[in-house]
């Protein structure tokens, strides 16, 4: 195999070198997304107005993952912690899914937290937010998913 020289390989490509080869990009589980249209326009409307005069502390888009079983898993548009150091999920909505609504239902069973699905309404409606569901946890539960996993395997191994 012969030696190709600085020439050689501009002839080769057409004009200059290239500066280093390119690395084939590892595949990643899941490429992260922003904001779409109305996920903007509620965190522009109603979570950074409310964040700047104290109703809420912090807020952050796509930030909390919550394990709902085995490898279901829901990841809620925003999370939002009150000045009362309350975590709640907010998830805007087009139209409702069947599965986002079993989702957040099932969320809402499992963790201790406030789930809201909300839809843009139309300016000729006068515009703002609509509560599609507003689900408030009634009791904290007796067991995290993730002891109930533990104590699954741990039967699991012993049966």
């Amino acid at each position: 195999m012969a030696n190709w020289t600085e020439k050689d390989l501009q002839t080769y490509y057409g004009k200059a070198t290239p500066s280093a080869p390119i690395a084939p990009t590892p595949p990643s589980a899941k490429a992260p997304r922003g904001m779409n249209s109305w996920e903007s326009c509620y965190a522009r409307e109603e979570l950074e107005p409310r964040r700047i005069v104290g109703e809420i502390l912090w807020w952050g888009f796509e930030a909390i993952k919550l394990r709902l079983a085995g490898a279901t898993f829901y990841t809620p548009d925003f999370a939002v912690l009150t000045s009362q150091l309350r975590l709640e999920f907010h998830e805007i909505k087009g139209f409702e899914r069947e599965d986002s609504a079993v989702k957040i239902k099932v969320a809402a069973a499992l963790f201790p937290f406030r789930f809201t699905m909300l839809r843009k309404r139309k300016v000729k409606d006068g515009g703002g937010w609509d509560i599609i569901r507003d689900l408030v946890p009634t009791a904290v539960p007796s067991e995290s998913p993730s002891e109930k996993d533990a104590k699954r395997s741990d039967h699991e191994q012993l049966g």
